[in-house]
């Protein structure tokens, strides 16, 4: 008996053992499954600073390093993140609790104070253009414990926790007076996120080490399998798609509507799709009271004496003229799909009752010559070239558009570190953008509402579009505790901004990924983000 209780205590200390190691494997992935990612992005961030500049490529790329107190799903439904739960207390006051022991990557503890810090700093980040918006009906931050505490809110703010999705946390201490290059350096780039920064050389690639004191791990479920993540950046689609065939990457983002086809027969790779949420859009220069820049008279080649865009009639024959169902279906191979606001199917705050905007080349040529432009103009116009799915290409196409209306149209395409300056300088009486949301409140926020009404407002606004009507009425809508009303009066919003063409929408992106069929899977998302935390070891 003395000797079956020894074996036994024995066999007891080899299962401990055992089970030890393995919610170790657990914890931080399979060592089955634990290998290096490499994946292929069409575009490079332009800063590693989370509070910089509020681009897609910026908040899907540094999620891997930071991370909010929310989260937007793969459906852009919010979700707890850092702050494990959240609840209304009253109309201006919202409680989180966070997750507990959570650190940043160097070890400091996350607390409280640092989601104050966060809120503090945002504002003060001069970037392109500016997170702000998303903290900005933040008055106050009530401490209850070293994981819980109160926002304080200016007005009622029913989208808090949605907004809060965009605002990437950082320490008090680590963070204290930092600067932009520091991020990009690495020196700064600490987290609480799933990944820590290892070496970034800009325009190649941005690679990372697994963070295993991450607190998903500590779920088997979120728990992440890769040791090493590559995220190389191959702008040229054809460039991307070769590595991909080559084995050289295990997936790639934003395939090239030529490719579809082919993709989609090729046994060695499995295409992954889904309709997003990202919306293209011309904006037009209707607020200028001078003649516009880079715009002139067919017949005398001097600058047009007048602003053709501050007539709706003009801006409508501009409308009019695109064929959005010919650059869905066949530009983008059915790659993306007509818009007719600023806000996609499935996205809160849209207004479903919205007609499709037509195609009437004859309508168009019809409304110039009310307008007094029957000869049209000859203008150049700008547009970005790998800042998202396929936007040179459908520029080119809408600018062959205009010009069979009489718009005589040149296209200017730049990558994305010269675009963005261009248009911030109103360069060019036109521009042709994105934005990516899963909500009105934050587009029309951003684009239409009138810059400097408020804190947040009109930051993507870079045309000064203004319109007081739709000002009023978003601007009760947002504050609105009761759903139904709420809902009304943001869609009376995008209403109002869709009759005035503030903006011109294109279409709705719809995101494509490619990867080898015997190594990862993608879980599809509507924001299109390429994340190595949406990807799993294929089975």
């Amino acid at each position: 008996m003395g000797r079956l209780r020894t074996l036994s205590r024995r066999a007891v200390r080899l299962l401990a053992t055992f089970m030890a190691a393995w919610a170790v494997a657990s914890a931080s992935g399979t060592t089955a499954q634990a290998r290096p990612l490499t994946i292929a992005v069409g575009s490079d961030v332009t800063s590693l600073d989370p509070h910089f500049h509020n681009t897609a490529i910026n908040h899907a790329t540094g999620d891997h390093i930071y991370e909010p107190l929310t989260f937007q799903d793969a459906q852009g439904q919010v979700i707890p993140n850092l702050a494990r739960s959240f609840k209304l207390i009253d109309d201006q006051t919202w409680e989180f609790e966070l997750h507990p022991n959570v650190t940043f990557h160097d070890g400091t503890p996350l607390d409280p104070e640092d989601v104050a810090f966060t809120i503090a700093r945002i504002p003060q980040v001069k970037g392109p253009s500016s997170y702000t918006h998303f903290i900005e009906s933040v008055v106050g931050m009530e401490r209850l414990s070293a994981t819980t505490f109160r926002l304080k809110t200016r007005t009622p703010d029913p989208f808090l926790p949605f907004n809060l999705a965009g605002a990437k946390i950082l320490s008090r201490t680590i963070h204290a007076d930092s600067q932009a290059p520091d991020f990009n350096s690495g020196k700064l780039a600490i987290g609480t996120g799933p990944y820590r920064f290892a070496s970034y050389a800009r325009g190649d690639r941005l690679a990372l080490k697994r963070n295993d004191a991450w607190w998903g791990n500590r779920d088997p479920k979120t728990a992440q399998p890769w040791t090493d993540v590559t995220i190389r950046v191959i702008s040229s689609d054809a460039s991307r798609m070769a590595a991909l065939l080559a084995g050289e990457i295990d997936l790639a983002d934003r395939v090239p509507p030529d490719d579809l086809p082919a993709i989609r027969t090729n046994q060695a790779l499995a295409l992954f799709s889904i309709r997003g949420h990202q919306v293209s859009y011309l904006f037009p220069d209707s607020t200028r009271d001078g003649p516009l820049p880079q715009t002139f008279d067919k017949k005398t080649g001097q600058p047009l004496a007048t602003n053709p865009l501050r007539d709706r009639r003009v801006r409508e024959a501009l409308s009019l003229a695109i064929n959005r169902r010919a650059i869905s279906d066949t530009i983008m191979n059915g790659g993306a799909f007509p818009a007719e606001q600023m806000v996609a199917p499935g996205a809160i705050g849209r207004d479903d009752t919205l007609p499709d905007l037509p195609f009437d080349p004859a309508r168009a040529r019809a409304l110039l010559a009310e307008a007094g432009y029957a000869d049209g103009w000859r203008w150049t116009i700008v547009a970005p070239n790998g800042l998202f799915s396929g936007d040179a290409k459908i520029a080119q196409a809408m600018a062959q558009m205009f010009a069979r209306v009489g718009i005589e149209t040149r296209l200017e395409t730049m990558v994305n570190a010269m675009f963005i300056p261009k248009i911030n300088a109103r360069e060019h009486p036109m521009f042709y953008m994105s934005y990516l949301s899963s909500t009105s409140v934050t587009v029309l926020r951003s684009v239409w509402v009138t810059k400097g009404s408020g804190p947040g407002n009109g930051v993507a606004n870079r045309m000064n579009y203004s319109n007081p009507a739709l000002d009023q009425v978003f601007l009760s809508g947002v504050t609105r505790m009761d759903d139904a009303l709420r809902a009304r009066e943001l869609a009376q919003a995008m209403r109002l901004g869709i009759e005035d063409l503030a903006t011109i929408p294109v279409v709705f992106a719809g995101y494509n990924w490619a990867a080898r069929k015997d190594r990862v899977v993608i879980e599809p998302n509507v924001l299109g983000f390429t994340q190595a935390m949406l990807i799993k070891p294929a089975k």
